[in-house]
């Protein structure tokens, strides 16, 4: 009896604590409980840059890192939804998001994962009215051995017309190349990315089905590895584009203040409230 509950005891700790492909906290640093995210865009009169509120976004993380409850906030406080729900496997590997509507009704999106804590199928169904309809279906083939993996994607928005992908990654199990393919199996496009020494997306550049060049991409980062600022180039229509972010950090290097300049002129600002 000792025995078999030590034996229980081992699975659960295992279980909880082992959250392997888990990116904790967002990705924030220090540990916090609780990140608010007001969105404010950047509206001008008499030539005066003036911060309208969108909306707020409030996550809070349990001690694992792992997301335990997210809220979304109109501009007047009020609740745009009713929340959302999150359940993990053992690994970190969230198999179930819930997003519920006011109206009593839920959307959900479910993942299964193989044992590299990769995707393998994702499913988007709609509850409504103790109805389901399964709004995307993705199925992933992933061949580990070249690197390779095989997405069809299927959509009730266009009449379960399907398309796919193929993914080709480098040995950091980074994308380097991602091709889209209609029903039919012709190609639609192609993008190639390339990645700094520290695992930067620092270039993507796009082909259309005829292999000629759409657009390249081009972003650089600070010390911290957020991005600064990105050069876009059209060649097709010889169009230069460019946006910009200033950061500012808290003493534990989290962002607590983002602002996104779009040639040059603000156009959005982003701010953080972190409760540790």
């Amino acid at each position: 009896m000792k025995k078999e509950f030590y034996c229980i005891l081992f699975f659960i700790i295992i279980s909880c604590s082992n959250l392997k492909y888990l990116d904790k906290y967002n990705g924030f640093k220090g540990h916090p409980k609780e990140i608010a995210t007001t969105k404010y865009e950047i509206e001008y009169k008499d030539g005066l840059p003036l911060e309208k509120e969108t909306f707020t976004n409030v996550i809070t993380f349990d001690g694992k890192g792992r997301i335990i409850t997210h809220k979304t906030y109109k501009s007047d406080g009020t609740l745009n939804n009713k929340g959302r729900k999150y359940i993990y496997d053992r690994y970190g590997n969230m198999i179930q998001e819930i997003y519920f509507r006011r109206d009593g009704s839920n959307l959900s999106v479910h993942s299964k994962y193989n044992k590299y804590g990769q995707i393998i199928e994702s499913r988007t169904i709609d509850n409504n009215d103790s109805i389901q309809t399964v709004w995307i279906q993705k199925n992933i083939d992933i061949d580990r051995e070249n690197r390779l993996s095989t997405t069809v994607h299927r959509s009730i928005f266009r009449s379960n017309k399907y398309d796919s992908t193929i993914q080709k990654f480098d040995d950091r199990w980074k994308l380097k190349e991602l091709i889209s393919y209609d029903s039919l199996g012709n190609k639609k496009s192609r993008i190639i990315f390339h990645y700094d020494k520290n695992g930067n997306k620092y270039q993507s550049a796009k082909y259309d089905n005829k292999d000629s060049l759409k657009y390249i991409f081009t972003t650089y980062y600070n010390e911290n590895n957020d991005w600064i600022k990105v050069k876009r180039f059209y060649p097709q229509k010889n169009i230069f584009q460019e946006d910009s972010v200033q950061y500012d950090y808290d003493d534990k290097q989290n962002i607590i203040e983002e602002r996104l300049y779009s040639e040059g002129k603000l156009t959005w600002i982003t701010k953080n409230k972190i409760i540790y």
